[in-house]
């Protein structure tokens, strides 16, 4: 039995096991006035497209760093999201292209819950040996919370209109609908997001992105404005 799966079987015995995967993240990101003007985006999506419900989700998220913001300073973002199933998250530094962000993430769900002594600093998974090595420490205790924001997610799977040689309508992406709340600071916002991948490994074909820049230009005549911030600098507690 190799290291890897001794540790997912103690993992088992405990009470818990994980699920790990590195995304290719591609995704339009717009900060929305008021939660009214959701309606048009999503009326805009049912008629160009066909539109089914994904899910709903009540999320928790709490952001972590350094001190010093060692990882924002390199433009990382470690994140654990209550779903309340427990999703640990590392994202790397982001590029944009004409409107969509693109970005590698590392992405650990926890199946099950951790034992009561057990913080999820001790999860044993690639995001943190990379946090680690990243930081030349041994432990991340030190890390601290800088940021809570809890989001009331609704989704939709948008898929093309037109019937591919097999029979079925092409996936595009996960229309997100985000009403988001600064815990700390009791401030309250709206984006609209749309996320290339499924939760199997996807990766876009280049026509993806026009078709992500023709809904980017259509929310922005709507005077709506592409994110400049992430959630987590949004509701940072400095």
């Amino acid at each position: 039995m190799t290291t890897l799966e001794g540790t997912k079987e103690k993992m088992k015995k405990i009470g818990y096991s994980i699920r790990e995967k590195l995304i290719i993240e591609n995704e339009l990101k717009f900060e929305i006035s008021e939660k009214k003007m959701f309606k048009p985006i999503y009326d805009y999506l049912k008629e160009s497209y066909v539109v089914v419900p994904y899910r709903n989700a009540h999320m928790y998220d709490f952001y972590y760093d350094t001190q010093d913001l060692d990882l924002s300073k390199a433009g990382i973002t470690y994140r654990v999201r209550y779903r309340p199933q427990i999703s640990i998250n590392l994202k790397l530094p982001q590029t944009i292209t004409n409107r969509t962000w693109s970005r590698y993430e590392y992405s650990c769900k926890v199946d099950g819950k951790l034992p009561k002594n057990m913080s999820t600093f001790d999860v044993d998974c690639d995001i943190h040996r990379i946090a680690k090595k990243f930081l030349g420490v041994t432990n991340l205790s030190e890390l601290k919370n800088i940021s809570i924001v809890s989001s009331f997610r609704t989704g939709f799977i948008l898929r093309f209109p037109r019937i591919n040689v097999l029979g079925e309508n092409e996936f595009l992406g996960v229309a997100f609908f985000d009403q988001s709340a600064d815990k700390i600071n009791n401030k309250s916002f709206y984006e609209f997001e749309l996320e290339s991948f499924q939760q199997s490994d996807v990766f876009a074909s280049p026509y993806i992105f026009n078709e992500f820049d023709e809904i980017g230009k259509f929310v922005e005549s709507l005077g709506h404005s592409l994110s400049s911030k992430s959630k987590k600098e949004k509701c940072m507690n400095l």
